[in-house]
C-alpha cells in the first residue's frame, strides 16, 4: 500500500527519512521501495516492490532521474549479487510472515556490497 502523503509528514516519519539519507553511502537500491518516494529522497538508483501497480507509478513519476524499478519479491531479489553500495529495507519486513524474514535479509545482503539499512514502522533507529 502506498504511504500517504499525511504519514510522510509526521515528525518521526521525517526523522527516519534524514537518518537513512545520512547512512547510505554509494549506489543504493530501495527493498518494498512503493512509489519511490523514499529512494527518490536519498537519491538512490533502484527499487524492487512486489505490487506492479506501484512499480508501474514509480516508474511514471521518477523516469525522467534515470531511476530504475524492478517487480520484485524481497524473498528472491531479482538483482545480481554485489550489485549496489547500500540495500535499504524500507517499512516492509513488518508485511512478510515471520519465517520469511530471515530469507529477505539474506537477499537483501547477497546484493549489498557495503551495508544494508533497515527500517520499520514507528520502530526506533
Amino acid at each position: 500500500m502506498p504511504v500517504t502523503l499525511d504519514t510522510i509528514l509526521l515528525p518521526q516519519q521525517q526523522e527516519r527519512l534524514r537518518w537513512l539519507k545520512e547512512n547510505v553511502t554509494g549506489t543504493i537500491l530501495e527493498v518494498f521501495c512503493s512509489w519511490g518516494h523514499v529512494l527518490s529522497y536519498v537519491k538512490g538508483q533502484a527499487g524492487v516492490d512486489i505490487n506492479p501497480d506501484l512499480i508501474d507509478l514509480a516508474r511514471l513519476m521518477h523516469h525522467h532521474q534515470g531511476r530504475e524499478f524492478h517487480l520484485g519479491d524481497a524473498r528472491a531479489l531479482p538483482l545480481a549479487d554485489k550489485s549496489f553500495d547500500t540495500v535499504m529495507l524500507t517499512d516492509g519486513i513488518e508485511h512478510l510472515d515471520w519465517e520469511d524474514v530471515p530469507q529477505a535479509i539474506s537477499e537483501a545482503l547477497r546484493v549489498s556490497r557495503r551495508r544494508v539499512l533497515l527500517t520499520v514502522p514507528d520502530g526506533e533507529l
